[in-house]
């Protein structure tokens, strides 16, 4: 009798293998979908608490360089929905040239709170003067997120800003 054993050679996977690494793969999205949902409203609120210190320190340095030979400023309008901040040129934001402001609107989600400051009408009026760059307005005021919390923003009497 003759009897030929032949060995098989296994390629690829069988199903029940498949299944398992199809399963842990979902297992595993699943799990990060909330934790990067959460670090996308984080960085929300980290970033636009930095560009807005970065601007107010662009507009003291323009007023230290006596920029266009005028004192800058950055006006925080507290009433508009959204809130919305505006770089300017002037001695104030009343009487700035309107041709070179920077206007930034801030996201629905995110909102200026006044903490000491003082008040121009309802909102918040900063202006550098020209060549010390100090602020005409010392205190702190918050961002604040609707979901992921409050940074704080400070303002010395020397114009130094603080996050």
């Amino acid at each position: 009798m003759y009897c030929i054993f032949f060995k098989k050679n296994r390629v690829g996977f069988t199903v029940i293998e498949l299944l398992v690494v199809i399963t842990i793969t979902i297992i595993l999205v699943l799990a990060a979908v909330p934790i990067y949902g959460s670090l996308q409203v984080k960085s929300q609120l980290s970033e636009t608490s930095a560009q807005l210190v970065q601007n107010l320190r662009w507009a003291r340095e323009n007023s230290i360089s006596r920029y266009n030979d005028f004192p800058h400023g950055v006006f925080l309008s507290l009433t508009a929905n959204p809130n919305f901040y505006t770089i300017y040129q002037g001695n104030s934001y009343a009487s700035r040239v309107v041709a070179n402001d920077r206007l930034n609107i801030l996201d629905n989600v995110v909102s200026i709170k006044n903490i000491n400051l003082n008040l121009t009408g309802d909102n918040i009026d900063i202006n550098f003067s020209a060549g010390l760059g100090k602020p005409n307005n010392i205190g702190s005021f918050n961002l604040i997120d609707n979901v992921q919390g409050t940074s704080t923003i400070n303002i010395n009497n020397f114009g130094k800003i603080e996050e």
